[in-house]
C-alpha cells in the first residue's frame, strides 16, 4: 500500500525543524525570524495531526482522501490539503492539550501570515509585546503530540530561553488579570448607588444591535462599521456582576441548513477577545486574559438568513411567470 509521503509526519515535523532553523538564524527583533516562526507552525500543527492520521489532512476530494488513506498512489502535486484554519480547528478537537488560547495563537499567526504573503502589508514589522511566549506554547503543545519537547525542534539553548519566555508570559497575564479585577472591585465600591444606574443606562444605549441569537444583515453592515469587535453575548462581569458585552470574531462557518421548523440556519463559532464592564470599567483582552478569567469559550451564533440572499437567488429570473400567474389567477371579467 503507497504511503502519503507529502502528509508523513516525521517528514513534516523535519522540515519544520528546518524552518525553525532558518529562523534562529536571525535575531528575535528581525522580520525573518518571525516570517519563518509563522510558516513553522502551519507545518507543525499538521505533523501533529498528520501522527493521528494523514488522513485527516485530505482536503474533501475524493483522490485527496484516496491518497491520505494510501489507498491510490496519487502525485503528491495534485492532491489537496485542509486549509490552515481546518487543520487548526481539528488541533482543538483532537489533542487535549489545544484549548483557545493555542487557537488564538495559531489564528493569529495565520492571519499576519496570509497579511504579508497577499497584501502590501508589512505583518511582521510590528509584533505585540509577549507574542514570542504565547507563540511558543501553542508549539509546545503541538510537539507534545508528537513526543516531542521543544528542544527536539529548536537548539537546546534557544529551547531553555523559550520556556523562560513561556512561564514568564503566563505568570504576567495571571498577574495582570488579578490586579485588573481587584483595581475594577475598588472602583465600583467607591461608586454612588445613582452613578452605578446612570452607567448601566448609558451603556443601554450603546449596545449594538447585533446579539446571539439572530442577526439581520443591516446589523451585520452596522457592526462591521464599528472599530470594536462584534458583540457575542452580555455576560456578568468578573469584578461586579454587572451585566457587559462580550466581544469577538468569528473563526468559522458552518453550511447552511434548513431546521426540524424548515426554515434556513446558519451557525458561526466565535472566539471571543474583548470584555469591558460598563460600570465599573473593567477590560480585559485576548484570549490569554479572558482565559484566566474564564471567559475564553467559543460562542455559537445562530442566524436565520433571507433565502433569497443565502441562495443568490436573481429574483428578476421569475418575475415573468409570477406575473402570468397573477394574471391567470386574477383574469379580466367582462360583465
Amino acid at each position: 500500500m503507497p504511503h502519503p509521503d507529502a502528509w508523513d509526519a516525521d517528514a513534516l515535523r523535519a522540515k519544520t525543524r528546518v524552518y525553525f532553523d532558518r529562523a534562529f538564524q536571525h535575531t528575535p527583533e528581525d522580520v525573518l525570524f518571525a516570517f519563518w516562526c509563522h510558516v513553522a507552525i502551519e507545518l507543525l500543527a499538521r505533523a501533529a495531526i498528520a501522527s493521528i492520521n494523514p488522513a485527516l489532512l485530505a482536503a474533501r476530494k475524493l483522490n485527496s482522501l484516496l491518497y491520505g488513506l494510501g489507498v491510490e498512489d496519487t502525485d503528491p502535486a495534485k492532491v489537496e490539503s485542509l486549509t490552515c484554519i481546518e487543520v487548526y480547528k481539528l488541533c482543538q478537537r483532537l489533542i487535549p492539550e489545544f484549548g483557545n488560547a493555542e487557537l488564538a495563537t495559531c489564528e493569529e499567526a495565520r492571519s499576519r501570515r496570509n497579511a504579508e504573503l497577499h497584501s502590501a502589508v508589512a505583518a511582521f514589522e510590528y509584533l505585540p509585546r509577549g507574542w514570542l511566549g504565547r507563540f511558543f506554547a501553542a508549539c509546545r503543545v503541538l510537539a507534545h503530540q508528537l513526543g516531542l519537547e521543544l528542544d527536539d525542534l529548536i537548539e537546546a539553548d534557544h529551547a531553555t530561553l523559550l520556556e523562560r519566555l513561556i512561564d514568564e508570559d503566563s505568570e504576567s497575564v495571571r498577574t495582570a488579570v488579578r490586579e485588573a479585577i481587584d483595581a475594577a472591585k475598588r472602583r465600583f465600591a467607591e461608586l454612588s448607588k445613582l452613578k452605578r444606574q446612570r452607567r448601566v443606562q448609558a451603556a443601554g444605549k450603546r449596545s449594538d444591535p447585533l446579539r446571539l441569537n439572530g442577526f439581520s444583515a443591516d446589523a451585520q453592515t452596522a457592526q462591521a462599521s464599528s472599530e470594536l469587535p462584534r458583540a457575542l453575548k452580555d455576560i456578568p462581569c468578573p469584578a461586579c456582576k454587572t451585566p457587559g458585552p462580550l466581544r469577538g470574531e468569528v473563526v468559522a462557518r458552518n453550511p447552511v441548513r434548513i431546521d426540524q421548523e424548515g426554515q434556513l440556519v446558519e451557525t458561526q463559532v466565535a472566539l471571543p477577545t474583548l470584555f469591558t464592564c460598563p460600570v465599573c470599567e473593567l477590560q480585559l483582552g485576548g484570549v490569554a486574559e479572558l482565559a484566566v478569567a474564564g471567559l475564553a469559550d467559543p460562542v455559537t451564533l445562530t442566524d436565520y438568513p433571507d433565502p433569497v440572499e443565502a441562495f443568490d437567488v436573481d429574483l428578476a429570473d421569475y418575475q415573468d411567470d409570477y406575473v402570468k400567474i397573477l394574471a391567470d389567477d386574477y383574469a379580466y371579467q367582462d360583465e
